[in-house]
């Protein structure tokens, strides 16, 4: 038996070299009888293979075969050999060396497209090198390009493979030139209907403006709109438009033609009842839906007659008489009902008000009516029934009836629960890698207990997630139950699949974040840092085996988003074929580390020049901040904010550094500069602080503070008791410990916040007062519907001790103002002076307004507590009592928030400046 090396291929991506083969001649002719493949699975010669057994052996076939498994599966070397086989036939063995996958895909120049580009087309990260997966990228780059006027833009495509890692870098090359203007805009089909200048101003595309072919698919929707709407020229739910486009490479101008075919018009009429334009055309979605035909007239018909139930007129009667394009309602509506209760029996299992709370059927309430409707009765049943078989229980029956007297409805669903199943007994069958007892602890569902289906698919994907957990990334679940004697059978039906650990942790993509930053965030199998040899994650103990997990692939994912240096992350395995391994790929696309906030507001308070006239003088402030999140591209962050006011001015800068000492702390470095005048005082601060913050793995904070001030008091302009003026200085230290549980930091509506803080200043570290400082706040958050019900306490206590008799009026607590006593402007409610001790109760109820616009809400509050001199003085009767009303509308930036609130204890103690009656606030955020 003769062996032949036929062919040795080396495949630079794209070029074939062919070295002249030993006795090539010798098989070219004969038969093919066998195929077979090593280093790539054997399903990849298949029938679709160029080379089939019982063919003809040629150098094309050969030349075809190669190029085939270069398509699919990129490989970097491909090696033909041939096997003389006993009958005279040959026998083919393919030799495929391991294979490159795509990496970073990118468009030059950069900032052509406005996104990037794998905003609008999957990229292939990971998945095998193919030169014809590429061309295909580049066809579709070639649509997005004209999409945006580069028509006859030049493109190409080079990609560089990087053996050390088998990764390819693919550059796409755009030679765009200036993008397309619109030439001329013609409209074709629809003039009698409307004028040319009616069309174009609903096109909105104009000659001479930039082509945007996602703005004449807008323009399009609008004309599209025009002609179906409501206005009495309109009418055509079945309008067809379409934009010809013919572009004029010498001008660079993109022709319009803008064919409008309206079709039919239709209309919709109704008799013997009175309903709006807009309502009738909500509940005939003739328009809608953009056709006129019997399934959508009876449509509106039985809408016509659940809405006509729902307002009460139960015995109502809706006839459609339709023609070819037109539909006349006639109703006769009859007697008007009014639902005067709705009741609920031989419910045992849920109360009433959870019932009430899932259907649409509803007695009357302050200020609404009772709501009934066959088709309303119709889904209750279902939904109730649904409620108890998620609750477990078998053959529950719901049936809705009403009783009538005079005009009032009486609605009665009447509930037979049935019996409430309980798990008999549990089986497992397919495991080998999990005991049964393992299985079923980690479903968390064990025989004996009440049948609950919500929680058998819980259990189910809980155990997926062990199985995960365990390296078995295939592992699948499924799920049997059915009637025993003794109860339900749930049976546990397991395929286990293949053991995975992860192999190499490979980071692409990146052009300014470190990789030692991304192995960091992602924190796959206890990967800690990078290796610049390997280019790959590994812990700084070296080596490591994990299990292969695709949950803890998709939280690594998370947390890459998560440090909010990335436009895009992409965690993915190279598509690769190796037994027990799965190689990982952690692609990412920096954002930009420069983000530009800036906002305003108004405050109305005291005038310094007249104390007594409170609420006349009206300061308006400003903010900006800039900062810079991924200093070189170590995660490190610079910030500076300003605010400016004629009453205050701000500045300050905060440089952070995560882990700090290679630990994982945060640390943080800032100065502080304040020039404020307050109704009490005058005052210049300088602060300089450093904070160090570890993060515990739930939703606990630990922060410890260092802290040192300078402070020149100016005009005090009250007699306040103080050991210094002029020119004083404080230094403290401390700690505080904040847990966060709240779903959205600006706009939360559930979870809770607690903070508690304790300082101690010391003249053995600079301070001239020696004082400590406690501080805590709890903030709770409750859904309630579509409304939100907040509360905060915060409590405050400053004991100066040692040669400190009274502190500095700097380190005095005082309330009044946006975030504490809304009736008050900053630092006007309690003593003029200030006081050592401060507790503040807020509660506010906060409501959607959604039919005046998205995003603006409602708010009703109650403020009450004060300042103390010192504790010894707390009095709940010197409370001060707020209340009032705000609005709130929701940006980007958090909600702007316009407060109004009353005084509802205004006292004037003697030498006091008094107490307002009233005030506004307008700021950013809101008060809790």
């Amino acid at each position: 038996m003769r062996v032949v090396r036929l062919i040795s291929v080396l495949f630079a991506f794209g070029v074939l070299v062919l070295p002249a083969a030993l006795s090539a001649q010798d098989r070219y002719g004969t038969t093919v009888e066998t195929l077979s493949i090593e280093g790539a699975p054997p399903s990849m010669l298949d029938e679709n293979f160029p080379i089939v057994p019982g063919s003809t052996l040629s150098r094309e076939a050969v030349r075809r075969a190669i190029q085939a498994l270069y398509d699919l599966g990129g490989y970097s070397r491909i090696e033909v050999e041939a096997v003389e086989r006993p009958g005279g036939g040959t026998g083919l063995v393919f030799h495929v060396d391991e294979p490159y996958f795509f990496s970073t895909v990118r468009i030059e120049p950069r900032g052509l497209l406005e996104r990037s580009l794998s905003s609008y087309i999957s990229l292939p990260h990971g998945e095998r090198f193919s030169r014809s997966r590429l061309d295909a990228i580049v066809d579709a780059v070639r649509e997005l390009t004209e999409a945006e006027g580069y028509f006859g833009a030049g493109i190409s495509a080079t990609y560089t493979p990087d053996p050390g890692v088998r990764l390819v870098t693919s550059v796409i090359r755009v030679d765009a030139g200036p993008p397309a203007r619109i030439g001329e805009v013609r409209f074709e089909g629809a003039e009698q209907i409307f004028e040319t200048g009616e069309l174009a101003d609903a096109f909105d595309v104009r000659s001479g403006t930039r082509f945007s072919a996602e703005r004449i698919r807008e323009g399009e929707d609008r004309l599209r709109a025009l002609f179906v709407g409501l206005e009495p020229r309109a009418g055509f739910p079945e309008t067809n438009v379409e934009v010809r486009q013919a572009w004029d490479s010498a001008t660079n101008t993109v022709d319009l033609s803008v064919g409008i075919e309206p079709g039919r018009r239709a209309s919709i009429g109704i008799r013997g009842f009175a309903l709006s334009d807009d309502r009738l055309h909500e509940l005939v979605p003739v328009f809608e839906l953009g056709r006129f035909d019997e399934d959508i007239v009876e449509e509106g018909r039985l809408n016509i007659v659940d809405y006509l139930q729902r307002e009460g007129y139960l015995d109502a009667r809706v006839t459609a008489v339709s023609g070819a394009t037109e539909v006349v309602y006639d109703v006769v509506p009859g007697q008007e009902y009014f639902v005067e209760a709705l009741v609920i029996t031989g419910n045992a299992y849920f109360e009433d008000e959870a019932i009430r709370r899932e259907i649409g059927l509803a007695g009357p309430r302050v200020f609404r009516r009772g709501v009934f409707s066959e088709g309303l009765a119709a889904e209750a049943r279902v939904t109730i029934g649904a409620m108890y078989a998620a609750a477990g229980f078998a053959e529950t029956e719901v049936g809705v009836s009403t009783s009538v007297e005079r005009n009032l409805i009486t609605v009665t669903i009447e509930i037979r629960e049935g019996e409430q199943l309980r798990i008999g007994r549990i089986e497992v069958t397919g495991n080998t890698a999990l005991t049964r007892d393992e299985v079923i602890l980690a479903g968390a569902v064990f025989e004996a207990e009440f049948f609950l289906p919500s929680e058998l698919e819980e259990a189910r994907r809980a155990i997926i997630a062990r199985y995960h957990g365990l390296g078995y990334a295939n592992a699948r679940v499924g799920s049997r139950v059915t009637r025993g004697a003794d109860g339900v059978v749930v049976a546990y039906e397991i395929e286990e699949g293949a053991r995975y650990d992860i192999g190499r942790i490979v980071v692409a993509g990146q052009s300014r974040t470190r990789p030692s930053v991304i192995c960091r965030h992602a924190g796959l199998g206890g990967a800690q840092v990078y290796d610049a040899g390997t280019r790959a994650c590994r812990p700084e103990g070296g080596a490591f085996t994990a299990p292969y997990d695709p949950e803890a692939v998709l939280d690594a994912q998370r947390r890459l988003y998560a440090a909010g240096l990335f436009d895009r992350v992409d965690v993915v395995t190279l598509d690769q074929d190796r037994e027990g391994r799965r190689d990982l790929l952690v692609h990412v696309e920096d954002a930009s580390p420069l983000l530009l906030t800036y906002g305003a507001g108004v405050r109305q308070g005291v005038d310094l020049q007249d104390p007594g006239n409170s609420g006349s003088d009206v300061d308006l402030r400003g903010t900006v901040e800039i900062s810079h999140n991924n200093l070189w591209g170590l995660d490190r962050s610079l910030s500076a904010r300003i605010q400016g006011g004629r009453r205050e001015q701000r500045f300050q800068t905060t440089y952070r550094e995560p882990q700090l000492f290679n630990w994982d702390l945060d640390g943080f470095a800032s100065v502080f500069v304040e020039r404020a005048r307050r109704q009490q005082f005058d005052a210049v601060r300088i602060d300089f602080s450093l904070q160090t913050l570890y993060e515990f793995p739930n939703e606990d904070n630990l922060l410890l503070t260092a802290s040192f001030q300078t402070i020149d008091l100016g005009t005090i302009r009250l007699p306040i008791p103080t050991d210094e003026t002029g020119t004083i200085q404080v230094a403290r230290i401390g700690g505080s410990w904040v847990r966060d549980t709240r779903n959205d930091p600006f706009n939360p509506s559930r979870g809770n916040y607690f903070s508690a803080s304790f300082q101690v200043g010391h003249g053995a570290y600079g301070s001239e007062f020696d004082f400590t400082s406690l501080f805590t706040q709890v903030s709770l958050f409750r859904p309630a519907k579509s409304t939100v019900v907040a509360g905060s306490a915060r409590f405050g206590w400053n004991q100066p001790f040692g040669r400190t008799g009274a502190l500095p009026i700097t380190e005095r607590y005082f309330a009044g103002g946006s975030t504490t006593l809304r009736a008050f402007d900053i630092a006007e409610a309690g003593p003029s002076g200030g006081g050592n001790a401060l507790f503040l109760l807020n509660l506010e109820y906060r409501y959607p307004i959604p039919f005046l616009t998205s995003g603006l809400s409602g708010a009703v509050f109650y403020d009450t507590g004060t300042v103390f001199p010192r504790i010894s003085d707390f009095s709940i009767g010197h409370f001060t009592h707020t209340a009032g009303i705000g609005l709130r509308y929701l940006t980007p930036l958090g909600p702007v928030r316009i407060d109004y609130g009353l005084n509802l204890n205004r006292q004037l103690p003697p030498g006091e400046l008094g107490e307002p009656s009233q005030n506004f606030h307008f700021t950013l955020g809101h008060a809790f």
